[in-house]
């Protein structure tokens, strides 16, 4: 059976989803033809569930590779995943398989099946894989910005002294503080008092080790208001205390 057409669509026209008379959904993907008849990769298609190739409102020209109900019953349960509608089909590979359809059904001679099985199998697949990519690289995106990591980490860095409100870094990244404790955490490794911690420590180990500040001076310099509290976050952090710290790591 061939599962392949050619419609026409009115431009800019999103194709809807249609009841099947036989009660069996098909997976449409559709994709944009050019001027000579070739896979236009500048309009994206759309991946939908629908029954139909008819659309009697015609006047954009579209090409659909239609995937019966069995084999997309059969990709779905062997992937564990769903086809689901995508709002535009750019991947370059789903676009050449595409391409190699187009060019096998529209020949004068019949198109070998095993040969245009095999890439309706592998464009399947690849359709069934985008949304879970997509999702995938949302999540990778759901860091901050380099502009605002780099003025959030820069500013925590130039108040080492003192206690950092969430709300300001917040404002610093132009976020929500909620949206911008996850950001922060997805992009640095750790919440933002724990880095500013981190830079704390930081910071008193090289005073420690370089300068010659009394270890109460170094307290107030990183933030605490006693020797006794810096220490007891040193030892948390450390093992040992502020003075041993010094006698193993003093330079000169």
């Amino acid at each position: 059976m061939n599962q392949l057409a050619t419609i026409n669509r009115p431009a800019g026209t999103a194709p809807a989803a249609l009841p099947d008379p036989a009660g069996h959904p098909h997976a449409l993907a559709l994709f944009r033809l050019g001027d000579d008849d070739r896979i236009d990769r500048r309009v994206a298609g759309r991946a939908l569930r629908v029954a139909s190739l008819s659309d009697p409102a015609a006047s954009g020209h579209w090409f659909a590779i239609a995937f019966e109900a069995p084999l997309l019953a059969a990709a779905e349960a062997a992937h564990g995943v769903r086809f689901e509608p995508l709002p535009e089909i750019t991947d370059p590979e789903a676009h050449t398989l595409a391409a190699m359809i187009h060019a096998a059904t529209g020949g004068e001679t019949a198109p070998d099946p095993e040969l245009l099985g095999s890439l309706r199998h592998v464009l399947l697949w690849r359709l069934l894989m985008l949304p879970a990519r997509g999702r995938r690289q949302g999540e990778a995106r759901g860091g901050l910005a380099p502009w605002q990591a780099r003025r959030t980490t820069q500013h925590l860095a130039a108040h080492i002294e003192r206690r950092v409100p969430l709300g300001e870094l917040a404002a610093i990244a132009r976020l929500s503080p909620f949206h911008f404790s996850r950001a922060f955490a997805r992009t640095v490794g750790m919440p933002p008092h724990r880095y500013h911690l981190h830079l704390r420590m930081e910071r008193a180990c090289t005073l420690l080790a370089r300068s010659e500040m009394r270890i109460i001076e170094i307290a107030l310099a990183v933030g605490y208001e006693t020797p006794q509290a810096l220490a007891r976050v040193f030892v948390q952090q450390h093992g040992i205390t502020p003075s041993e710290w010094r006698r193993r790591h003093r330079e000169g």
